[in-house]
């Protein structure tokens, strides 16, 4: 035997509800990923200015910034970065 029509009826609002829920989710991480890799791309060249004038290198250094999360590790201050820079 099926449902009456007023349980499905509360069934159906609650799936779409619970699609709403997942759909709002999904920005949501879509936003913190964009706002991550924004963010990484941002500091790159600070970090890179900031140890060419503490080093007194002749030009900025090329700076990868390591890690999936970087925002968290900028608010510790735990930024994991590697660069390479070449003596002339």
């Amino acid at each position: 035997m099926g449902l009456s029509r007023s349980r499905r009826v509360r069934s159906l609002g609650r799936s779409r509800t619970h699609v709403r829920g997942l759909i709002a989710l999904g920005v949501l991480l879509a936003v913190l990923v964009v706002a991550d890799a924004t963010a990484r791309a941002m500091v790159r060249p600070w970090i890179g200015r900031d140890v060419a004038l503490a080093l007194g290198l002749p030009e900025r250094p090329s700076v990868t910034i390591g890690g999936f999360t970087f925002l968290p590790r900028l608010v510790t201050g735990e930024i994991p970065w590697s660069g390479s820079a070449r003596a002339t």
